[in-house]
């Protein structure tokens, strides 16, 4: 993965791909430095809660490769 320590890219665009019987997603960002990042991300809620939630997020893996800032992402 790129080094976050040389420089912390602003994200332009992003996009949720949600697996609902997982009750998880991926997320993707699009950023300014030209890399779409993805992301593992899970929630839970606390039994008998519905407003107690436990969100995880974990990096995935990155899509290198664009020559300029990436603007949008879609999902089909």
């Amino acid at each position: 993965m790129a080094d976050k320590a040389e420089e912390d890219p602003s994200v332009n665009c992003s996009v949720v791909i949600s697996d609902s019987e997982a009750k998880a997603s991926t997320v993707v960002t699009g950023g300014e430095d030209g890399v779409c990042r993805v992301w593992n991300a899970s929630i839970s809620t606390q039994a008998g809660s519905s407003s107690d939630w436990d969100v995880a997020v974990a990096p995935a893996g990155e899509l290198l490769g664009h020559k300029g800032p990436v603007m949008a992402l879609s999902s089909h």
